[in-house]
């Protein structure tokens, strides 16, 4: 009569999936220690998929476009880290977003001064100009921000099979009330909503 097997525990492959919250700055920079602390662990090789919201996006996404080799993981994380820390970046980019404004608020003020003839309304159209001013300005320097470490790229262009992670951007869709992902991953870019049930290509 045959022998039966000795169990034991199962030799399973490590397998880390990670969800990268939203915050804005402080949750991309805590995403970006996460992702360090796993690389200097010597675990990055068992990540096999990102989910990101908001702020966590930025690093997903910068992965997933620069998809860096195993021994440049650190190198790369670290120059996003350099690149969202950098206080001479970042009043270069809010000078280039502010300038348009502070140009468009004055000329509006100055239309409208010519006129009115009347201060009141000249004052009240530049605290509106400047609200409204401000609310753009803060877009359009994300806008800036964003072209500048991630280019022009669509979620096609993050097809491929020279990669082993999955990379999942979770939103909001609008104009359905409900959530929309954004899944990047060896076989076909897609675009999933929960609410449509329709997944078709990004």
């Amino acid at each position: 009569m045959p022998e039966e097997p000795e169990s034991g525990p199962v030799d399973v492959p490590e397998r880390i999936d990670l969800y990268l919250s939203g915050g804005g700055y402080r949750a991309a920079l805590g995403a970006l220690g996460v992702l360090l602390f796993l690389v200097h662990e010597g675990r990055w090789s068992a990540v096999r998929r990102i989910v990101s919201v908001s702020g966590g996006g930025i690093v997903n996404a910068r992965i997933a476009l620069t998809r860096p080799d195993e021994p440049d993981v650190a190198s790369k994380l670290c120059e996003l880290f350099e690149y969202l820390t950098s206080s001479t970046r970042t009043r270069f980019l809010l000078a280039r977003a502010i300038g348009p404004m502070l140009v468009a608020v004055a000329a509006l003020t100055y239309v409208v001064y010519i006129l009115a003839d009347q201060l009141l309304v000249v004052i009240l159209a530049a605290i509106i100009g400047l609200a409204i001013g401000l609310h753009l300005t803060l877009r359009y320097w994300l806008n800036i921000l964003y072209q500048e470490m991630l280019g022009e790229a669509y979620l096609d262009d993050l097809g491929g099979t020279d990669w082993q992670i999955e990379h999942v951007f979770v939103a909001s869709d609008f104009s359905e009330h409900g959530s929309v992902f954004f899944i990047a991953n060896p076989i076909q870019a897609q675009v999933c909503s929960l609410r449509r049930r329709v997944p078709g290509r990004a």
